[in-house]
Protein backbone atom coordinates (compact mmCIF):
# COMPACT_ATOMS: atom_id res chain seq x y z
CA UNK A 1 0.00 0.00 0.00
CA UNK A 2 2.89 1.96 1.11
CA UNK A 3 4.38 1.61 -2.43
CA UNK A 4 1.38 2.68 -4.24
CA UNK A 5 1.16 5.40 -2.34
CA UNK A 6 5.06 6.58 -3.10
CA UNK A 7 3.92 5.58 -7.07
CA UNK A 8 0.79 8.13 -6.81
CA UNK A 9 3.15 11.28 -5.56
CA UNK A 10 1.18 11.09 -2.65
CA UNK A 11 4.56 11.17 -0.06
CA UNK A 12 5.20 14.58 -2.01
CA UNK A 13 1.86 15.72 -1.99
CA UNK A 14 2.35 15.08 1.88
CA UNK A 15 5.45 16.67 2.29
CA UNK A 16 4.27 19.77 -0.13
CA UNK A 17 1.16 19.70 2.40
CA UNK A 18 3.46 19.92 5.97
CA UNK A 19 5.98 22.81 4.35
CA UNK A 20 2.83 24.89 3.61
CA UNK A 21 1.50 25.04 7.02
CA UNK A 22 4.96 25.08 7.72
CA UNK A 23 5.04 28.38 5.88
CA UNK A 24 1.49 29.87 7.18
CA UNK A 25 2.43 29.68 11.11
CA UNK A 26 5.70 31.52 10.10
CA UNK A 27 3.48 34.30 8.29
CA UNK A 28 1.31 34.28 10.93
CA UNK A 29 3.94 35.05 13.50
CA UNK A 30 5.02 37.52 11.45
CA UNK A 31 1.77 38.88 11.01
CA UNK A 32 1.30 39.02 14.83
CA UNK A 33 5.08 40.48 14.97
CA UNK A 34 3.58 43.60 12.48
CA UNK A 35 0.43 43.90 14.46
CA UNK A 36 2.81 44.72 17.71
CA UNK A 37 4.99 46.50 15.93
CA UNK A 38 1.97 49.09 14.53
CA UNK A 39 0.61 49.01 17.69
CA UNK A 40 3.95 50.61 19.69
CA UNK A 41 4.13 53.00 16.48
CA UNK A 42 0.15 54.20 17.22
CA UNK A 43 0.80 54.30 20.80
CA UNK A 44 4.29 56.68 19.81
CA UNK A 45 2.39 59.10 17.41
CA UNK A 46 -0.47 59.27 19.95
CA UNK A 47 2.14 60.67 22.46
CA UNK A 48 3.86 63.11 20.30
CA UNK A 49 0.40 64.29 18.69
CA UNK A 50 -0.67 64.88 22.51
CA UNK A 51 2.68 66.42 23.31
CA UNK A 52 2.48 69.17 19.79
CA UNK A 53 -0.93 69.77 21.35
CA UNK A 54 0.10 70.30 24.84
CA UNK A 55 3.03 73.05 23.16
CA UNK A 56 0.79 74.54 20.87
CA UNK A 57 -1.22 75.67 23.87
CA UNK A 58 2.09 77.07 25.82
CA UNK A 59 2.83 78.72 22.50
CA UNK A 60 -0.36 80.07 22.69
CA UNK A 61 0.08 82.29 25.67
CA UNK A 62 0.98 86.23 25.42
CA UNK A 63 3.48 87.21 27.98
CA UNK A 64 3.24 89.45 29.98
CA UNK A 65 0.24 88.33 31.94
CA UNK A 66 -2.01 91.31 32.33
CA UNK A 67 -4.89 90.25 34.69
CA UNK A 68 -5.47 87.68 37.46
CA UNK A 69 -7.73 86.34 35.31
CA UNK A 70 -4.76 85.76 32.66
CA UNK A 71 -3.26 83.86 36.12
CA UNK A 72 -6.42 81.80 36.43
CA UNK A 73 -6.74 80.55 32.87
CA UNK A 74 -3.19 79.73 32.57
CA UNK A 75 -3.09 77.72 35.54
CA UNK A 76 -5.99 75.91 33.74
CA UNK A 77 -3.93 74.87 30.83
CA UNK A 78 -1.06 74.06 32.69
CA UNK A 79 -0.80 70.08 33.09
CA UNK A 80 1.84 67.67 34.23
CA UNK A 81 2.34 67.23 30.84
CA UNK A 82 3.24 70.32 29.33
CA UNK A 83 4.31 71.86 32.84
CA UNK A 84 8.33 71.10 31.29
CA UNK A 85 7.69 73.18 28.39
CA UNK A 86 5.72 76.28 30.72
CA UNK A 87 9.31 76.34 32.40
CA UNK A 88 11.16 76.64 29.77
CA UNK A 89 9.43 79.26 28.15
CA UNK A 90 9.50 81.34 31.23
CA UNK A 91 13.17 80.35 31.40
CA UNK A 92 14.18 81.83 27.84
CA UNK A 93 11.79 84.68 28.78
CA UNK A 94 13.50 85.37 31.99
CA UNK A 95 17.22 84.54 31.33
CA UNK A 96 16.83 87.51 28.48
CA UNK A 97 18.14 90.20 31.13
CA UNK A 98 18.42 90.68 34.56
CA UNK A 99 15.51 89.39 36.81
CA UNK A 100 14.21 92.78 37.76
CA UNK A 101 13.49 93.49 34.44
CA UNK A 102 12.92 90.52 32.96
CA UNK A 103 10.14 89.54 35.52
CA UNK A 104 8.28 92.49 33.44
CA UNK A 105 8.29 90.30 30.50
CA UNK A 106 6.25 87.40 32.47
CA UNK A 107 4.14 89.97 34.49
CA UNK A 108 2.53 93.01 33.90
CA UNK A 109 3.30 95.78 36.19
CA UNK A 110 -0.32 95.45 37.35
CA UNK A 111 0.47 92.22 38.38
CA UNK A 112 3.63 93.16 39.89
CA UNK A 113 2.22 95.88 42.19
CA UNK A 114 -1.19 94.03 43.57
CA UNK A 115 0.77 90.83 44.33
CA UNK A 116 3.37 89.85 46.57
CA UNK A 117 4.55 85.75 47.05
CA UNK A 118 2.82 85.44 50.38
CA UNK A 119 -0.50 87.71 49.70
CA UNK A 120 0.32 90.48 52.67
CA UNK A 121 0.26 94.39 53.36
CA UNK A 122 -3.44 94.19 51.62
CA UNK A 123 -2.04 92.65 48.28
CA UNK A 124 -2.53 89.24 47.07
CA UNK A 125 -0.35 86.39 46.69
CA UNK A 126 1.09 84.45 44.10
CA UNK A 127 1.38 81.43 46.35
CA UNK A 128 -2.63 81.41 45.47
CA UNK A 129 -1.45 80.37 42.38
CA UNK A 130 -0.82 76.60 42.63
CA UNK A 131 0.74 75.42 39.53
CA UNK A 132 1.67 78.67 37.53
CA UNK A 133 4.18 80.21 41.24
CA UNK A 134 5.74 76.71 41.43
CA UNK A 135 6.53 77.00 37.31
CA UNK A 136 8.05 80.63 37.76
CA UNK A 137 10.06 79.67 40.98
CA UNK A 138 12.11 76.92 38.95
CA UNK A 139 12.02 78.70 35.88
CA UNK A 140 13.57 81.54 38.42
CA UNK A 141 15.65 78.82 39.60
CA UNK A 142 17.09 78.17 36.20
CA UNK A 143 18.12 81.29 35.45
CA UNK A 144 19.70 82.35 38.71
CA UNK A 145 19.68 80.16 41.59
CA UNK A 146 20.63 82.55 44.28
CA UNK A 147 17.55 84.68 43.36
CA UNK A 148 14.02 84.72 45.44
CA UNK A 149 11.50 86.33 44.00
CA UNK A 150 9.86 88.46 46.34
CA UNK A 151 13.70 90.12 46.10
CA UNK A 152 12.34 90.53 42.50
CA UNK A 153 9.03 91.66 43.13
CA UNK A 154 9.65 94.57 45.97
CA UNK A 155 12.61 95.84 43.91
CA UNK A 156 9.90 95.70 40.92
CA UNK A 157 6.79 97.22 43.03
CA UNK A 158 9.50 99.96 44.53
CA UNK A 159 10.63 101.09 40.94
CA UNK A 160 6.96 101.42 39.56
CA UNK A 161 5.85 103.75 42.75
CA UNK A 162 9.00 105.65 42.37
CA UNK A 163 8.41 105.95 38.54
CA UNK A 164 4.73 106.22 39.15
CA UNK A 165 5.24 109.31 41.93
CA UNK A 166 7.98 111.10 39.62
CA UNK A 167 5.49 111.43 36.72
CA UNK A 168 3.30 112.93 39.21
CA UNK A 169 4.86 115.38 40.80
CA UNK A 170 6.52 116.60 38.37
CA UNK A 171 3.48 118.90 37.57
CA UNK A 172 3.31 120.01 41.70
CA UNK A 173 4.45 123.54 42.43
Amino acid sequence: MEKIMKDNGAVPQMDAIEDLRNEVAQLQRSVEQLKDAVAAQTAYIKILIKNSVDATKVDEWEFPIQSPMELLKMEGDIKTRNRGIFVQKLRKILSETSLSKSIKKVLSRDIISTNNVDGVSGKDGLKTFKTFFPILLEAISLVNPATFLGISLQKMTKEFFDEFFAKNTKHLP
